[in-house]
C-alpha cells in the first residue's frame, strides 16, 4: 500500500500548463478532518522559526536590493521526504536569473544614457561666440527657466562684457576665426570689404580688410568701461558697431596714412558657413519656426514616457501579483506534501490500522486528494512561471523604449538649444521666444494622446528650409513650384510651399499644385480663447497646431479634402528642394 502511494507521488511530479486553481467550491466530506489538519500545520509553521524537520529557510541565500525590487517574497523552504534520498525544493521554479537580468538591463541602460547627456552637455554648438543660454543646474530645469537664468546673467554683465556681448548679433562677426584662415576667406574681396574676428589675445577683437589688394589687420581694444578703440589711438566710441559705422563715413587714413580708404560693406558669416558646410542661409523666421517644430517634439516625448510609465506600472503591478501567487503556491505545496507525509506516518505509527479497511480507503482517499492538489498548483506554478518570463521581457522592452526615446529628446534638446543661442544672437528678445516656446508647449499638453503619438512617428523627408521661404510673393511661388513641376512632368502635383501672405498681414499662404494647377490656401496662427482654436491651421478651419512643422507634419500624411474637397493630396514634394 506505500509503495502505491509512492508511485503516485512520483507520477504527480509532472507539470502540465493549467490555470491556477486556488480553492475548490466543494470538497468530500470526508476529507474534513485531513484539512484541518493541513490548516493546523500551516499555523504551525508561521509561528514557529526553530522547527525544521521538513521545513527550513535556506539561510545561505542572502536577499540582494535586486532581489527585494519587485517586493516579492524571497522565502526559500525545502521539503525533505523522509526516505532522505532527495530534496524537494519548490521555490526552485522561481529563476531569479530573470529579476538580476531586469535590474542589470535598468543599470546599463541609466549608464548609457547619463553618458549621452554628459556627451550632449559637453557638445560644442560651433558656435562663434560663447554660450548665452546657462546650463542646466539640476535635470528638471526647463527652457523657459534657463532663458529666464541668462536675462539675469546678462543684467549682471560689466560694461566691457555687455559691449562684447553687443557684437555676437552682428553678421559681421566671424569669432574663433585663426589668422591663418583670414586671406583665404578674405581672398578676391574688394578693398573696404571687411569681417571682425577674435583676436589671439583674450578680449580684443581684429578688423580685417583688403586695402590696395593687400590684407590688412587693425586690432580693436575695449576698456573696462566698455568704450572700444583702434589699438594707439584716441578716438573711442561706445561699441564695435558704432567705430565701424563711422569709418565707413570716415577715411581709415585718420588712424593710419598708409590707410586711405573707407570701410565698404562687410562680409557675411552665415554665407559664410553656409558656402562652407554647402547649405542654404536661414532667414531668422525659418530658425524660429525649426526651434518651434523641435520643441513641440520634444514636449511629445515627454508625454509618451509618462505613458510608458503608466503601463510598466501596471505590468510591473501585474508581475507582483503573479508573484505572490507563486510564493502562495509554494508554501500551500508544502503544506500538502507535509499532510501526506503526517498520514504515512500515522499509518506507520499504528499499524493496527493497516487492517482497518475503511480508515485504509480513507486515508488512501485524502492521500490521493492532497496528491491533486499538488498536481494542480505544480501546473499553476509552470503557468506562473512562464508569464513571470513574458512579463520581464516586457519590462525590459518597455526600459528600452523609454531610453530611446531619453536618447531622442536629448538630441532634439541640444539641437534646439543651438538654435535659440542664434536667435538670441540675433537680437531675437528672449520674453518673445518664452512667449512661443509657453505657448506651443501648452497646446502640446492640450492635444490628444493620439494626435502626439501621431507626430512622434511621423518624420518628413525634407528639411525646413526646403518649404519655408520668408522673401518670396505669390508670382515668386508660382515660379519655384512651377520648375519644379516641369522637372516632374509625371508627378507634378503636391508640390508646395509656405511663404508670408502680402495680402494678410500677419498670414501665411500655402502654394501647391494640384492636378496641373497652382493653389494658395492661407495659413493663419490663431490665438482664440478657445484653445482648440489655438495653434497654426487654415484659415477658419477647425484644426489647428502646435507649430508649423506639425501642420506640415499633417498634411504629409493626410489629405487637405476636409478644408477643401478640391485638394483631395498630401503635401509630398517640396519646390525648394531640388533648387
Amino acid at each position: 500500500m506505500e509503495n502505491q502511494h509512492i508511485n503516485i507521488e512520483q507520477e504527480s511530479e509532472t507539470s502540465v500548463s493549467k490555470t491556477f486553481i486556488e480553492n475548490k467550491d466543494e470538497e468530500k466530506n470526508d476529507c474534513k478532518n485531513i484539512n484541518k489538519d493541513v490548516e493546523k500545520i500551516s499555523n504551525e509553521e508561521s509561528l514557529k522559526d526553530g522547527d525544521k524537520e521538513y521545513f527550513h529557510e535556506d539561510s545561505t541565500q542572502e536577499d540582494t536590493e535586486e532581489d527585494v525590487d519587485d517586493g516579492c517574497v524571497r522565502g526559500r523552504f525545502t521539503y525533505r521526504s523522509d526516505d532522505g534520498q532527495s530534496d524537494y525544493n519548490p521555490d526552485d521554479e522561481l529563476d531569479t536569473e530573470l529579476d538580476f537580468k531586469l535590474e542589470e538591463n535598468m543599470r546599463e541602460l541609466r549608464l548609457q544614457r547619463r553618458r549621452f547627456e554628459d556627451e550632449v552637455e559637453d557638445h560644442n554648438l560651433n558656435l562663434r561666440h560663447p554660450p548665452i543660454l546657462p546650463k542646466k543646474v539640476n535635470r528638471n530645469m526647463d527652457i523657459i527657466d534657463r532663458l529666464t537664468l541668462a536675462e539675469k546673467e546678462m543684467a549682471k554683465k560689466s560694461p566691457k562684457e555687455k559691449t562684447i556681448s553687443e557684437l555676437y548679433a552682428r553678421d559681421w562677426y566671424f569669432g574663433d576665426i585663426v589668422k591663418e584662415q583670414v586671406p583665404i576667406i578674405i581672398k578676391g574681396q574688394p578693398d573696404g570689404v571687411f569681417f571682425i574676428r577674435n583676436s589671439t589675445t583674450p578680449g580684443d577683437f581684429t578688423l580685417n580688410f583688403n586695402c590696395n589688394g593687400e590684407l590688412k589687420l587693425i586690432k580693436i581694444i575695449i576698456d573696462d568701461d566698455g568704450m572700444c578703440h583702434f589699438q594707439s589711438h584716441s578716438t573711442k566710441f561706445e561699441n564695435i558697431t558704432k567705430l565701424l559705422e563711422h569709418f565707413k563715413t570716415h577715411s581709415l587714413e585718420s588712424y593710419n596714412s598708409t590707410l586711405p580708404i573707407f570701410l565698404k560693406h562687410h562680409m557675411s558669416y552665415d554665407k559664410y558657413i553656409a558656402e562652407k558646410n554647402k547649405t542654404k542661409v536661414k532667414h531668422v523666421s525659418v530658425i524660429l519656426h525649426e526651434m518651434y517644430g523641435i520643441h513641440t517634439e520634444s514636449e511629445r516625448i515627454y508625454k509618451r514616457v509618462e505613458k510608458l510609465d503608466i503601463e510598466k506600472s501596471e505590468i510591473h503591478c501585474k508581475g507582483t501579483m503573479l508573484q505572490r501567487n507563486l510564493s502562495q503556491a509554494i508554501g500551500a505545496e508544502i503544506v500538502y506534501r507535509e499532510a501526506i507525509e503526517k498520514m504515512k506516518a500515522d499509518l506507520h505509527d499504528h499499524p493496527e490500522k493497516v487492517h482497518d479497511l475503511k480508515i485504509v480507503k480513507s486515508l488512501e482517499d485524502n492521500i490521493l486528494m492532497q496528491l491533486g492538489r499538488i498536481q494542480e498548483l505544480r501546473e499553476a506554478q509552470a503557468m506562473t512561471k512562464e508569464e513571470m518570463k513574458e512579463l520581464k521581457k516586457v519590462l525590459m522592452l518597455y526600459d528600452k523604449k523609454k531610453h530611446d526615446l531619453y536618447t531622442r529628446y536629448y538630441k532634439l534638446e541640444k539641437a534646439r538649444d543651438g538654435l535659440i543661442e542664434i536667435l538670441l544672437s540675433k537680437e531675437i528678445e528672449s520674453i518673445d521666444i518664452q512667449k512661443g516656446i509657453w505657448e506651443a508647449t501648452s497646446l502640446v499638453d492640450y492635444e490628444s494622446l493620439q494626435l502626439s503619438e501621431f507626430f512622434l512617428d511621423v518624420e518628413l523627408p525634407f528639411n525646413i528650409e526646403d518649404w519655408l521661404i520668408i522673401d518670396a510673393d505669390k508670382n515668386k511661388a508660382i515660379e519655384l513650384i512651377q520648375q519644379s513641376m516641369d522637372r516632374n512632368p509625371n508627378d507634378s502635383d503636391g508640390i508646395f510651399l509656405i511663404r508670408p501672405s502680402f495680402t494678410k498681414q500677419g498670414c501665411y499662404a500655402l502654394s501647391l499644385s494640384v492636378k496641373g494647377n497652382i493653389r494658395h490656401c492661407l495659413v493663419e496662427y490663431s490665438n482664440s480663447h478657445d484653445i482648440e482654436q489655438c495653434g497654426y491651421g487654415f484659415m477658419n478651419s477647425n484644426l489647428y497646431f502646435p507649430s508649423m512643422v506639425d501642420f506640415v507634419k499633417y498634411y504629409y500624411h493626410n489629405s487637405m479634402k476636409d478644408h477643401n474637397t478640391e485638394l483631395d493630396i498630401t503635401l509630398r514634394k517640396t519646390a525648394l528642394q531640388e533648387c
